[in-house]
């Protein structure tokens, strides 16, 4: 009797009529409350030591894990803060893709090797100001 309650306890209607019935058939019916999580607030130096690490190129994704919040939170203060990445900051893998590149590896190479897309690949060498050779076949 606990599970179908259990299984009904966000549908009240539902809830009730399984209540009178436990009643009726003289067992006790046991309802939990679930409570909705409340959303973790971020501390003024949380805040700051995010807004620091994105506008030196922090991921968003490392970062919202690191602080128990969801991404659109962090996107929210970035919007909030009118918070831009400072350029000319390259960021490690970046600067690994733009080597390789500049030994000729290409971007469907450099995408299979570092386990992300060609176009992503093109969006980290563009990042670190890396100008992109034409595409096609290379001249022999």
């Amino acid at each position: 009797m606990v599970g179908l309650v259990n299984a009904y306890s966000n549908k009240s209607a539902d809830a009730a009529r399984l209540r009178t019935l436990a009643v009726l058939t003289g067992e006790r019916a046991v309802v939990e409350r679930v409570v909705p999580r409340q959303a973790r607030r971020l501390t003024p130096a949380e805040i700051a030591e995010f807004c620091e690490a994105y506008r030196r190129g922090g991921n968003v994704r490392e970062w919202a894990r690191k602080l128990d919040v969801h991404r659109s939170a962090l996107h929210e203060i970035v919007r909030k803060h009118g918070l831009e990445r400072l350029s000319g900051i390259v960021t490690p893998e970046q600067q690994v893709l733009a080597d390789a590149y500049a030994q000729g590896a290409t971007l469907a190479e450099l995408a299979a090797q570092h386990h992300m897309g060609p176009h992503r690949v093109a969006r980290q060498l563009h990042a670190a100001g890396v100008e992109l050779r034409p595409r096609g076949r290379r001249p022999s």
